[in-house]
């Protein structure tokens, strides 16, 4: 029996013609766009009596915005059930001719509405431990192999200075010379942040030495890294706090055997800061299960609601949202839209959304899969094998706005990353980077240096943040890391959120293709992340989800079966073994009484 907002009516005309698709959001995963198209086209399905006077009241009363359900019934058991499409209809005296359209397309069309977000909570970030200071950086000129015959020789930082303060920039390769001297005064505190990268070679092992002088007498001096002559390219890390007294003078030497060979990498750098000790900030922020509330609640005007085990516990809970002007001091709405943000917590930590009835559900793309219903397939007419539309040849994976404003954004690790797969004789490559989020927690560091005044960093406006954070009490707490190899490694955040983090999220997605080998990257790819260098290989520490092929079944069954289909079907393969694929998109013909479906198997 058919019904049109509850009311009994006939037959609609053209309705043996209709056949139903549903496809799996691209996006969302999660999310079926239900869609029926007619034989004839569009508007083909007529509604007399009753139902055409139903539905020429609403056209005239609420236009294109009129709201009307149609269902199929058995039993007393809704089969069917679709929205009227009043966008495109004709009325011919007889019948009211409309189209179809999923009700759950309400959200969809709404998605990239940019809405306006009160930061609800508060997140500290740790002490800072940058701000303003002098920028030194090797010179093209001294990237070239020199020889040293002495014994001992300066790191030729000064050939290209900028930023305030009080530092020389005399270092030569041919002279021990001065790169900081105080004028002030008071004693200069101060922090020496950076790294050397180059090529040692000779006898030994030479010694990176920071040597305070005054009035000719050397008032300390301290060993910061010891670099041995392997021949092959290495990096220093410089990461050091130091006083220098009033009129003394900083220098930075390497100490080791007569008959050095060294290259300076061009990307070398010393950043100078001082007096940079600062207390811990609070920002303002959200959740991510925040902002997707404030969106559902501006979008629909509260009928949508959320429902998120993940973003509730565990890592999805820990994600908080911040901005550009909320990390500079202010208390400032979050600008975001539904699509954007979505886009990028899947890239992030791979979820699935999809929408029933009134609730939205945003879980693990592993556990959408795993808790959806499945249908059992008893008997099919078609049965075709095909490669898993997961295959890729290399992921790009990591973060489009990562840039640090300073030299010490060098040492970054929430970059970008290059991975190569296994499938040699294909050409696709997936791209997993977040484009409206930043994990930059040196950017954040440039922002937080002068808030307020005239030498406020303002190219990060309107750019939003995340922040791995941990509740105590009332507040976020933002979590640092044991993250190596970077400048004060004891003020790391985000470490969770690298490309390489990211990417082992994915990994039971697209764990067909073995394990990703690292190919190249930006920013500091040696980092080295709970005891894994970001530029190691990628493998999947988790069950994988899909096998490495597709399929199309083709069965015939009623229409109730096919209502009644779930989003995993299970079926016998040609030899006898037992399957279970999800399915990416099925129609079926009313006409006919047959259903096409197209899968990934599942392992």
């Amino acid at each position: 029996m058919f019904y049109l907002n509850g009311t009994q009516i006939n037959e609609p005309a053209g309705w043996s013609g209709v056949y139903w698709t549903r496809v799996r959001h691209p996006g969302y995963f999660g999310i079926w766009r239900h869609r029926t198209a007619k034989v004839m086209g569009v508007g083909e399905v007529g509604f007399d009596g009753e139902a055409r006077y139903i539905l020429q009241s609403l056209w005239k009363k609420y236009g294109v915005n009129a709201s009307a359900i149609f269902e199929v019934r058995e039993g007393g058991e809704v089969i069917y059930s679709a929205e009227i499409d009043f966008g495109i209809w004709k009325d011919n005296g007889r019948y009211f001719n409309v189209s179809f359209r999923d009700e759950d397309t309400e959200l969809d069309s709404l998605s990239s509405m940019v809405v306006a977000i009160e930061p609800t909570v508060q997140i500290r970030l740790p002490q800072q431990t940058i701000s303003a200071g002098i920028e030194y950086a090797i010179g093209e000129g001294l990237s070239r192999p020199a020889r040293i015959d002495g014994s001992t020789h300066s790191v030729p930082f000064a050939t290209s200075k900028s930023g305030e303060g009080n530092g020389l920039s005399a270092s030569t390769l041919g002279a021990v010379e001065p790169i900081y001297r105080n004028s002030t005064d008071r004693k200069a505190i101060l922090n020496l942040e950076g790294k050397v990268i180059g090529v040692w070679s000779g006898g030994g092992n030479f010694r990176l030495i920071a040597e305070v002088t005054q009035d000719g007498v050397l008032k300390d001096s301290r060993i910061i890294s010891i670099l041995s002559t392997s021949g092959f390219q290495q990096t220093s890390f410089i990461s050091e706090r130091i006083e220098i007294p009033q009129g003394a003078y900083l220098r930075l030497v390497v100490s080791g055997n007569n008959g050095l060979n060294v290259t300076y990498n061009a990307d070398s750098f010393l950043t100078i800061f001082e007096n940079s000790d600062s207390d811990s900030s609070l920002i303002w922020g959200l959740t991510f299960k925040q902002a997707i509330e404030g969106l559902l609640e501006k979008l629909t005007a509260g009928s949508v609601t959320l429902l998120s085990t993940y973003l509730s516990k565990g890592l999805g809970a820990s994600r908080t949202l911040t901005s550009e002007m909320n990390v500079r001091g202010y208390r400032s709405k979050i600008q975001i839209s539904f699509k954007s943000f979505f886009d990028d917590i899947n890239v992030l930590d791979n979820l699935a959304c999809w929408k029933r009835g009134n609730v939205l559900y945003i879980e693990s793309k592993a556990d959408m899969i795993g808790k959806v219903g499945r249908s059992r397939i008893t008997d099919f007419e078609t049965l075709e094998h095909s490669g898993s539309p997961y295959y890729y040849s290399s992921y790009n994976v990591g973060y489009n706005n990562w840039q640090s404003g300073t030299a010490a954004g060098r040492d970054e690790f929430c970059t970008q990353r290059t991975y190569q797969t296994r499938q040699l004789k294909m050409k696709a490559s997936l791209s997993i980077l977040a484009s409206s989020i930043s994990a930059s927690g040196k950017t954040m560091e440039v922002l937080r240096r002068n808030p307020n005044s005239e030498k406020a960093d303002t190219s990060q406006d309107e750019k939003l943040f995340v922040i791995e954070a941990d509740k105590i009490g009332s507040i976020y707490i933002a979590r640092t890391g044991s993250v190596e190899n970077v400048i004060s490694p004891e003020s790391a955040i985000n470490g969770g959120l690298s490309p390489r983090n990211i990417l082992n999220r994915w990994m039971n997605m697209l764990a067909v293709n073995g394990t990703a080998t690292f190919t190249s990257g930006t920013g500091n790819i040696t980092a080295r992340i709970d005891g894994i260098s970001e530029s190691a290989d990628v493998a999947p520490d988790s069950v994988q989800i899909f096998s490495d092929r597709s399929v199309i079944i083709e069965t015939g069954m009623t229409m109730r079966q096919y209502s009644q289909m779930g989003e995993v079907v299970e079926y016998f393969d040609h030899d006898g073994a037992a399957k279970a694929a999800l399915i990416i998109e099925d129609s079926y013909r009313f006409s006919t009484g047959k259903a096409s479906i197209k899968a990934i198997e599942l392992q």
